[in-house]
């Protein structure tokens, strides 16, 4: 959409669009359907005569699984193969079902606000004009705040690493503090009092002798420096270890799960224990640690097991047969995924935990993964995608951190390192963990044990306190082409900065400064998050113009936008893989998003059929997006109410799907026709957008007029003019966000 500078001094001509960008097309009417559905079939209204056959129906959105955080939106859209009268939803209950509204237009919509904390089972009725049910589907939405942990080993010094995890130590719930392995310095930096650990049962009958009992005794080593047991991951690991049969569990299929005398055992161990005064409570979670992924919740007498206990923990890494995912001994993700949501609904924990991760320079590392260069985060996508719940209170992601083998090739940190096992943590949070830090550092909290060196009260990364303004909901970047000067000027972005506004660096502006303009701005900004735009084709010589005029200059941007479908190019997954390539070989770092501009609903040709073309319909979008990790929405918000409805649902659709499948979309938010309207557009949008349950993961303010007319007054300008884009990307922090981003962003 926008136009692209001619770069001097490649061996390849690149093509350079209009001095506007591309031009945005005559409005054209669409019908409403669905994927690959004529566009003449009947549609019969609730006053219609003509009967339907019994039709197919399904949950496009959220599919058969839906996952939430508390508070937001759930957005239901049904899709039909024969458009009825009408679709009813209902939540079901033991008792029946209670109806929640319906929908007589395509798509099929319900909106259910504010979802609280649970597990709702919803169905979707499609009927007829005289109420004859024509069919039915099903969908579950699991809602809550997950909780992140951590094993964190050092393979580095403590030294290395300490006061780089500020974020993750603020953040994350549970860790684990004693481990023959760890080095106990570095758990000391963590703010939260709550651990968990393995435990191994070796003998063939529970050791219910609490003076010898080594579980009791780690139990007690926890207590005793102020922590909290949140979770005891436990199992019988005999088959593993090649100890004799007796000490195996009673189920031939996985040997890791106990016997129902193991768990009354275990439960007099702690109540003695308790009694003794050697431990604080009566009882602790108990959460078994299996080797199959589904056996216990299909098998009766495991099940039997399982629900006397606390939950199930599930250790899925590329150290056991489960790596490569796809080709690993467990291939069937959906059922792995159904055997997740069978724990939940009994109201027992399930702690999904994964890694290490082989590292791209270890003996023996391949990654067949299909889409993904960073297959640690893949990892979890894929079993979402499948149907395990990404938000539940009862869900629990804990990074399984081994410092031996492969494991120890992977950086430790620091956080800011997406490839590290801590910046994994940060992303993890970020997805789905705690939005805010967990408590005040602890200071006095802490017990002091002969021989543990602790990082002192004072250290800087006890004390650090995450700044509201420093972790904005959805992070804001600003920047342009027409008046991008105004940057180099300290006093014109001051206010912006201090809210944690980012900067945003578009080709054709950067170009035009003098390099001791670039300089300035560089200086102004940073310790200001960074973005970069630039073209796509050909890849090698945008590879060349990153490393010389950015990278070389010291700008680290967290991701970058090129314009693939600029002129209505359409790129292909491996495509887009080739020129991430590029860019990677150019020396931009594995932690930087390289995201394509996604135009396909800005060409005339596209517009009477874009409700088939949707990324729900079709694959290659969808390989693209899954390729790159995300997409860039490059939608005036102007233009986006002068186009007609099918237009805006291509859009919802697509930001659906992929905040669904866990990937970034950026936004960005530019001047359609200049003038005033600029930052009231922009909060429409958003608020549109937010009633539709398709927030942006990031936002982008810029202009991209690089001929402006003299009355412009949408330059970059400063954060104290309203129609500016830094004036419209500062509202967007510091007044429109407390209202509209923190409420809309899940």
């Amino acid at each position: 959409m926008k136009q692209i500078n001619i770069i001097i001094g490649l061996l390849l001509l690149l093509l350079v669009s209009s001095a506007t960008g591309a031009r945005y097309e005559e409005e054209t009417a669409i019908p409403k359907n669905g994927c690959g559905i004529n566009n003449n079939h009947t549609n019969y209204s609730g006053t219609g005569t003509k009967n339907i056959d019994y039709i197919d129906v399904q949950f496009s959105s959220p599919g058969n699984v839906g996952s939430y955080r508390p508070g937001s939106e759930a957005g239901l859209i049904v899709s039909v193969s024969e458009a009825p009268a009408k679709v009813e939803f209902y939540q079901m209950d033991g008792a029946g079902g209670t109806k929640i509204g319906e929908d007589s237009v395509q798509p099929y919509e319900q909106v259910i606000t504010n979802v609280a904390a649970g597990i709702y089972v919803i169905k979707a009725i499609a009927m007829d004009s005289s109420g004859v049910e024509l069919g039915s589907a099903i969908t579950e939405l699991f809602v809550g705040n997950s909780l992140v942990g951590i094993r964190p080993i050092l393979h580095e010094s403590y030294e290395m690493v300490s006061g780089q995890y500020p974020f993750v130590a603020s953040h994350t719930d549970v860790i684990t503090p004693f481990d023959w392995w760890y080095t106990k310095p570095f758990t000391g930096d963590f703010q939260t009092l709550e651990t968990f650990f393995e435990f191994y049962i070796s003998n063939a009958v529970v050791n219910v002798d609490t003076s010898t009992n080594t579980l009791v005794e780690w139990i007690k080593q926890n207590e005793d420096i102020g922590y909290s047991v949140k979770h005891i991951l436990i199992c019988r690991e005999g088959k593993l270890l090649n100890w004799p049969p007796e000490t195996l569990g009673p189920f031939e299929e996985d040997t890791r799960i106990l016997s129902q005398i193991d768990v009354n055992r275990l439960r007099t161990l702690f109540t003695n224990a308790y009694d003794k005064g050697i431990l604080k409570h009566k009882n602790y979670k108990l959460i078994q640690l299996v080797e199959h992924p589904t056996f216990f919740s299909k098998n009766s007498e495991a099940s039997a097991v399982i629900k006397i206990m606390d939950g199930v923990c599930f250790e899925s890494h590329q150290f056991n047969k489960h790596w490569p995912l796809h080709l690993g001994w467990e291939k069937d993700l959906e059922a792995t995924s159904k055997a997740v949501r069978w724990t939940l609904s009994n109201n027992l924990d399930y702690v999904f935990y994964y890694g290490p991760w082989a590292s791209t320079n270890s003996h023996g590392y391949y990654d067949n993964l299909e889409y993904s260069d960073e297959p640690v985060k893949e990892w979890l996508i894929r079993y979402w995608a499948a149907g395990m719940p990404k938000h539940h209170n009862l869900m629990h992601y804990y990074i399984n951190n081994f410092p031996h083998g492969t494991g120890a090739t992977r950086p430790i940190g620091p956080e800011t390192n997406s490839y590290s096992t801590l910046g994994i943590n940060k992303w993890m949070i970020e997805q789905f963990g705690r939005q805010t830090p967990v408590k005040e550092p602890r200071g006095a909290d802490l017990v002091e044990i002969p021989g543990i060196k602790r990082a002192e009260p004072d250290n800087t990364v006890v004390k650090t306190k995450v700044p509201e303004k420093a972790f904005p909901p959805i992070p804001v970047y600003c920047g342009g082409v027409a008046g991008v000067s105004s940057l180099a000027a300290a006093e014109n972005s001051a206010h912006y900065r201090a809210s944690g506004g980012g900067l945003y660096l578009h080709n054709n502006g950067w170009g035009s400064l003098n390099k001791e303009e670039q300089k300035s701005v560089q200086k102004i900004f940073r310790d200001s998050p960074a973005a970069i735009e630039l073209g796509f084709e050909p890849a090698a010589g945008w590879a060349k113009l990153l490393r010389d005029s950015y990278l070389k200059a010291g700008i680290r941007p967290d991701f970058i936008a090129a314009n693939a479908f600029m002129a209505n190019n359409i790129p292909t997954a491996a495509g887009w893989e080739n020129y991430m390539k590029a860019l990677r070989g150019a020396g931009l770092p594995e932690s930087t998003l390289i995201l394509p501009t996604f135009e396909y609903a800005n060409f005339a040709k596209n517009i009477p059929k874009l409700l088939e073309n949707r990324v729900t319909c079709r694959k290659d979008f969808q390989a693209i997006i899954r390729t790159a990790g995300g997409f860039v929405l490059d939608t005036p918000p102007g233009y986006a109410f002068t186009r007609e409805e099918g237009y805006r649902i291509w859009l919802v659709d697509a930001i659906r799907w992929t905040r669904e499948h866990g990937f970034e979309v950026v936004w960005i938010s530019s001047p359609h026709s200049f003038g005033a309207a600029w930052s009231a557009d922009t909060a429409r949008f958003l608020n549109y957008l937010r009633g539709k349950n398709a927030m942006p993961t990031r936002i982008v303010v810029e202009n991209y007029e690089g001929n402006p007319p003299e009355e412009y007054l949408n330059v970059v300008g400063s954060d104290r003019q309203e129609s500016t884009a830094l004036g419209v990307a500062t509202r967007l922090i510091t007044v429109d966000a407390v209202k509209l981003l923190t409420t809309g962003h899940h």
